[in-house]
């Protein structure tokens, strides 16, 4: 018999009395230390276990006397045993609304603390970690009277912080600006509450997210954060470097064992090998069982004393996450060098309840909208209107966790989202309305006279808030106007010119609807179409129209409503003019061309037969179709895992389409259709806008279908046709190429098949889903999936969804900015006319040479802060300009402390970013 058989038929007995769990632990470690010693001890302790044996032959138990005299026979090694040594850190797995809603996640987390601080009090050597500034969050507003006795054990240095982030969060899914939110938010809170310096919060602590996006370490060490520690989306290394694209680093920490564990004999087993991989003596060892809060318990501490005491195990002791990492420092330049993103696991929860999704992308653009805006106003108008922005952000921040964003939680998980959702927005719309009308004081509106007609004012009923296909989300419309002559300030909020429509909603008009008219900044008539009129709505009327405006980059534009030249109807029109004596059908394809794109669709399917761009095509028929996809169950975990495909039905092919409205004339071209399938409904209206390089579909889904034995899903499918050798998609701070795969990946807003030679690319976007996939022959992006566990029914009812189809060149820039034009829209507001000091055109700010990540007044509530990134490989140098000079600039880190003066350059200054970083620039005015 081997000595490894020996210790195997020892270890099995383990469980049989303590002495038998303590001497075949001491021998299995003294043997895997021996291992790494080139079996030094092999011959000691073999001769011990043949003891050991033999009393189990003869006893048919190892009875206490064989192993307390096996012992005294190794001891001589307790000295090269406890050269190992290994740290132990209490920690409560403390999972926010998972499984249950926020009202249990509030109470487990005072009760956990509760268990904490009375352990600390019995056990002096005990030390514990935590991590989530929600939780403290949570005793701040439900047990104060617990905050005094925390402090006292953080300042003891036995009650470790190890928050560095809102909530343990999705890495994939939240925008680069979320994540470096998070950051700043818990910093900030964390000192100003609980006192702790902002450099002491080192660590992302990030036990169980699933899979961590490429710039994660550009985005931490610009936060002051030098240390990870996970345990999913990387199996190779126990101890790493992660160098991300910047060049940033960070040194990892990914637990070979476990985050969620109790204190048995097979803690120690693995510390031999695992500290002579890494050429370091100390191995890290986390204490507390389970995601209910809980944390160590009383017998935990008492099973580690013991354990401690053994003379052929380790030296365990307690200690910190900053204590093992310093150690971790000594041996940085020796340790391995990862690059690239630590992906992929769970690729369900890129799709899996889609409504948690879409409120966390139109939360993140509220909250970008709102903060340039009041950016804004607070340059033009001296108004600092962002009081409630922080809460709104704790609320967006929140539900990053990572079973709440990735839909992997119950019914409570998804309400409690959905609500905390809807009080942000509250927040971030009722400030950007202000920060809208503020700005617009001081815009020249003086083309046109004011009309007195006081009969005619747009007000009451909650006139603005619910037309259009904005689902409520978008920020208000409300139009205040008078007479026949309506003025407007549109904004544009995205770092990119925009052309195209742009829809308005006029209430109260009184004139001929047929002679509408609009009006660009300098009295110039734009081509523009009524989508829509209402007779009545609350004793108002509304009529909707779209006219193609263009709005500069981070800025606005005037535009106005009036009636123009219309004429009377004639003789001929009136009684010949109308279609209803003569039918004219045809079931030719139809047809969208704006002169950039050329779309032709099947008339019977909906299906897209025909993409060219400059004459050329781009796609394989049918695409830009749906697909109904039944997955298998066998690996459980629906809402985590995506199943086997059992079932794939062509829904446009498999079931009659209704072609409902076909409009071909400027502003913009579209069709609509609809079709019943299963238990379920779409209706889809396709569009091109008259300068757009994309289409858009914009999706009504009514969707009735339930999971249970197979899971039923939904995917857009979009066939290219050209080799396609990988994707170029969007991600947090920044922009990937990935090879192709055959599962889905998480993209914040587009996918792009790249070609294997020179050209243009098709590209996916989506304004609400992270989902995408590139197979190598076709994109396509998961809309909805009828996952049955923990919640059963988490897609049903009605879902909006809006998709861009496009061809464009395969650079960031182009594609970057193509995305953000299509799921960021503009925001209107309504004026009367006026003098101001502004043109009635220009830009708030200006951003050259570098993608933007935020615009917005400082954390000091005086200053503006403008946050770039450069998602190239190449080094680029950023232009940043804001409407007035200002008296000084300083670079900063994302927590907006001055790192070094800036150079005044024009109306703002110039920085030069390396491949992949980012920057932060704080001005003052």
């Amino acid at each position: 018999m081997t000595l490894a058989e020996k210790i195997n038929t020892l270890r099995r007995e383990k469980d049989k009395s303590y002495w038998a769990d303590r001497i075949s632990a001491e021998l299995e470690y003294l043997t895997r230390l021996s291992a790494v010693k080139n079996g030094k001890f092999d011959r000691d302790i073999s001769m011990a276990a043949d003891g050991l044996l033999a009393s189990l032959k003869n006893d048919g138990v190892i009875t206490d006397a064989a192993a307390q005299f096996a012992e005294k026979v190794l001891v001589g090694y307790s000295e090269e045993c406890k050269k190992t040594k290994i740290i132990c850190v209490g920690h409560a797995h403390i999972d926010m609304n998972w499984m249950w809603g926020f009202q249990e996640t509030a109470g487990l987390t005072v009760d956990t603390f509760r268990t904490v601080l009375d352990l600390m009090r019995e056990y002096p050597d005990f030390t514990f970690a935590q991590s989530q500034a929600s939780v403290y969050r949570i005793v701040e507003e439900y047990a104060p009277w617990m905050m005094d006795e925390i402090k006292l054990r953080i300042r003891e240095g036995r009650w470790e912080v190890t928050a560095s982030t809102w909530v343990e969060t999705d890495k994939n899914m939240p925008s680069g600006e979320s994540l470096t939110r998070h950051i700043l938010n818990t910093k900030e809170y964390m000192s100003r509450v609980w006192g702790l310096e902002p450099d002491s919060l080192q660590i992302d602590f990030e036990p169980d997210t699933f899979g961590h996006s490429l710039n994660v370490p550009e985005i931490c060490t610009s936060g002051g954060v030098k240390y990870y520690y996970h345990c999913r989306g990387f199996a190779d290394e126990g101890i790493y470097r992660w160098v991300g694209p910047s060049g940033a680093e960070l040194l990892c920490y990914r637990d070979v064992k476990w985050y969620n564990g109790s204190v048995s004999s097979d803690d120690i087993l693995m510390a031999p090998e695992f500290c002579s991989r890494y050429g370091v003596d100390t191995m890290l060892k986390l204490v507390g069982f389970g995601d209910h809060g809980g944390g160590p318990t009383r017998r935990d501490i008492e099973r580690m004393t013991d354990i401690a005491s053994w003379p052929l195990a380790a030296d365990v002791r307690w200690g910190t996450f900053a204590e093992y990492f310093a150690l971790l420092e000594k041996t940085r330049e020796k340790l391995p060098v990862f690059t690239g993103e630590k992906n992929f696991i769970f690729t369900g929860c890129y799709t899996s309840q889609s409504r948690i999704k879409m409120a966390n992308r139109m939360g993140e653009a509220r909250l970008a909208d709102g903060e340039f805006l009041t950016a804004g106003a607070n340059l033009v108008a001296g108004e600092n209107l962002t009081a409630g922005f922080d809460k709104a952000w704790e609320k967006i921040l929140f539900n990053h966790f990572h079973d709440i964003l990735p839909g992997s939680g119950k019914v409570d998980t998804r309400e409690y989202a959905m609500g905390d959702f809807q009080k942000a927005l509250a927040a971030v719309n009722t400030a950007t309305t202000r920060a809208m009308a503020a700005i617009a004081e001081h815009i020249d509106v003086s083309l046109l006279p004011a009309d007195g007609d006081k009969l005619t004012v747009s007000e009451g009923a909650g006139v603005g808030y619910t037309l259009g296909q904005d689902r409520g989300f978008a920020l208000p419309k409300t139009e205040r106007g008078s007479g026949k002559t309506r003025a407007f300030v549109v904004y544009n909020t995205i770092n990119r010119d925009r052309s195209g429509p742009v829809e308005l909603t006029v209430w109260d008009w009184q004139g001929n609807i047929s002679a509408l008219t609009v009006l660009d900044h300098s009295g110039k008539v734009c081509t523009s179409r009524v989508i829509e009129v209402g007779d009545w709505y609350w004793d108002h009327r509304f009529v909707r129209l779209e006219a193609d405006l263009e709005i500069p980059a981070l800025g606005y534009t005037v535009c106005w409503v009036t009636e123009g030249e219309g004429k009377l109807e004639s003789f001929d029109e009136k009684w010949f003019g109308h279609n209803d004596r003569m039918d004219e059908f045809t079931d030719d394809n139809i047809v969208l061309d704006n002169g950039i794109l050329r779309a032709e669709f099947e008339r019977l399917t909906g299906c897209l037969v025909s993409l060219k761009k400059n004459g050329k095509e781009y796609i394989t028929a049918p695409s830009c179709r749906f697909e109904y996809v039944e997955e298998d169950t066998v690996h459980y975990m629906t809402s985590w895992r995506v199943g086997h495909k059992t079932l794939v039905e062509n829904v446009n092919e498999k079931y009659p389409i209704r072609i409902e409205k076909i409009e071909l004339g400027a502003p913009r071209q579209s069709f609509s259709y609809t079709i019943a399938f299963r238990a379920s409904k779409l209706k889809v209206n396709v569009s091109l806008g008259s300068k757009a390089e994309n289409l858009e579909f914009a999706v009504n889904a009514d969707w009735h279908e339930i999971g249970g034995e197979r899971t039923p899903a939904l995917s857009f499918v979009v066939p290219y046709g050209y080799s396609s050798d990988g994707s170029l998609c969007d991600i947090p701070m920044g922009f990937i190429s990935r090879p192709i795969l055959l599962h889905d990946i998480p993209c914040l807003s587009f996918c792009a098949a790249k070609r294997e030679k020179d050209g243009d690319v098709v590209f996916l976007a989506a304004d609400t889903k992270y989902g995408f996939r590139n197979d190598g022959k076709a994109l396509s992006v998961s809309l909805i999936r009828a996952s049955s566990d923990p919640d059963p029914y988490p897609e049903l009812g009605i879902h909006d969804i809006r998709l861009g189809v496009g061809v464009c060149a395969p650079t960031e820039e182009t594609l970057m900015g193509l995305s953000a034009k299509f799921c960021r829209g503009v925001a209107v507001c309504s004026v009367k006319p006026h003098v101001g000091s502004l043109a009635p055109n220009g830009r708030l700010a200006g951003v050259k040479g570098a993608e933007i990540s935020a615009v917005k007044v400082a954390q000091d509530g005086e200053k503006t802060v403008v946050r770039v990134y450069n998602p190239t490989e190449k080094p680029v140098t950023a232009r940043i300009e804001l409407l007035r000079k200002p008296s000084a600039a300083w670079l900063t880190d994302s927590l907006e402390r001055e790192l070094s003066p800036a150079e005044i350059i024009g109306n703002g200054t110039e920085v030069k970013l390396a491949p992949c970083t980012m920057a932060t620039i704080k001005f003052a005015k």
